[in-house]
């Protein structure tokens, strides 16, 4: 059944008047009630499949509810935030030796604070990362990389060995150009990202809430042993 939420006032309120009436939107069924069970879903796909055709069919047509794909695009985003940090992190050496030498310069010379330095060496890795991976997947690809990712996870489910390796010529179209399971890879890397946003939980909350738990754990002394990220 569809749900439903109030949106819009109708009719409108006045000061003395009829109104705070709402009048139905409708929302993206939740993904257990898309298609039948006995089909599968998108999040929880049959056991098998016959063949490289039924199985490019399924994961082709089974419907993405609207949580999903959000979630997809906060963890994209998430992973996105933690994979420059780290980046940066690891590349630091080819900065740091450099920025000793210039800022000893700098202060002999200038009286400068390396600070600004520092600053300008951190944004060069970042712009670097940068033009590895897009800042957000688009709305309108967001479908297609789900599914291109399920499409590589899944194909072990093909019951015929030739169909299994069929998968690894899967392509798709995007804005007119022809890509590969390893051409989306490389462009979004959903490897690192796609599993967290499959589950029809809302991912941003709990996130926030891992985030907050995480923060008073520190705050009473206690070590977690995971990295305190912000979600935000």
């Amino acid at each position: 059944m569809s749900t439903a939420i109030e949106a819009s006032r109708h009719p409108a309120g006045a000061p003395q008047g009829r109104g705070g009436e709402f009048s139905p939107r409708r929302l993206t069924d939740p993904e257990g009630n898309l298609v039948e069970e006995t089909t599968g879903s998108f999040l929880y796909p049959p056991d098998s499949f016959a063949s490289y055709e039924e199985y490019i069919e399924f994961w082709e047509s089974a419907p993405i509810s609207d949580r999903v794909l959000s979630n997809a695009s906060h963890a994209y985003r998430s992973w996105l935030q933690s994979a420059e940090d780290a980046y940066v992190r690891a590349n630091w050496h080819r900065f740091d030796e450099d920025n000793q030498k210039t800022e000893k310069m700098l202060q002999r010379k200038l009286g400068a604070n390396a600070q600004e330095l520092n600053v300008a060496s951190r944004q060069k890795l970042i712009d670097e990362f940068r033009q590895k991976y897009p800042a957000e997947v688009s709305p309108r690809h967001m479908r297609q990389v789900l599914r291109a990712h399920s499409i590589a996870s899944y194909g072990g489910s093909i019951e015929d060995p030739a169909g299994q390796q069929r998968v690894l010529q899967y392509t798709v179209q995007m804005d007119g150009r022809t890509m590969s399971l390893d051409d989306i890879v490389d462009r979004y890397n959903p490897i690192e990202w796609a599993d967290r946003a499959l589950t029809e939980a809302d991912l941003p909350v709990v996130d926030s809430l891992r985030y907050l738990a995480q923060a008073n754990d520190q705050r009473d002394g206690y070590e977690t042993g995971e990295p305190l990220v912000s979600p935000y």
